[in-house]
């Protein structure tokens, strides 16, 4: 899950490196074409933070599930135990 979150990421960060390097060089020369730059990095950074919060719901939800797990294995640690 950790690479998956990792290269999703990554992937969008250096997309939006990538489009305010575009958008950096055309600023002087073409603001028209600049702006589309920009825009696809706000994209691309609403894009990365819908994924990250997506990725942390999973992780959160499969710990809790894990949480259950741990407990019903103590229980049936400590019903072996007792008898």
């Amino acid at each position: 899950i950790a690479t998956e979150v990792h290269d999703t990421l990554a992937q969008d960060f250096a997309g939006v490196s990538m489009q305010l390097q575009a958008f950096n060089a055309l600023s002087p020369l073409d603001p028209d074409r600049a702006q589309v730059h920009l825009d696809r990095a706000q994209d691309l950074c609403k894009r990365g933070l819908v994924e990250a919060r997506r990725s942390v719901w999973c992780l959160q939800q499969d710990s809790d599930r894990y949480s259950q797990l741990l407990d019903l294995i103590q229980h049936y640690i400590d019903q072996l135990n007792i008898g």
